[in-house]
């Protein structure tokens, strides 16, 4: 499974990649800070799993969200955020799941496989 993480925490980013590396379903083909370098990975690579902080720098996680849902098979979204109010934007945009930015990374790893499990054999890894 291809995952794009996107995040302006380098302590996460670098935490999540370290973690994923040990799952041998897991390929991070990249990870990165803002959503403007996500949205040209998204469009260049097609991963089967972004996960993406609401929170980043260029203020454009909707956006990314708003790009992905037009894809004809749009990849799973996890995004990390802060509030309830963060959560429903982002549900009502494509995010398939929403984690608290408090969770541990590897709590967001056993979701990331958890969500990676939904629907697989019909998108491609």
């Amino acid at each position: 499974m291809r995952i794009l993480l996107v995040s302006n925490d380098s302590d996460l980013r670098v935490a999540l990649q370290i973690l994923l590396r040990e799952e041998p379903c897991c390929d991070v083909v990249a990870a990165v800070s803002n959503s403007e370098a996500a949205i040209s990975l998204v469009l260049a690579d097609r991963p089967y799993l972004i996960v993406l902080d609401w929170d980043t720098p260029d203020r454009l996680a909707k956006g990314v969200l708003t790009l992905v849902s037009q894809f004809d098979h749009p990849p799973r979204i996890i995004v990390i955020g802060e509030s309830e109010s963060e959560a429903a934007i982002a549900r009502s945009v494509g995010a398939d799941v929403f984690e608290p930015k408090n969770r541990s990374p590897e709590q967001l790893v056993a979701s990331i496989l958890e969500t990676s499990q939904h629907d697989q054999p019909d998108r491609e890894s």
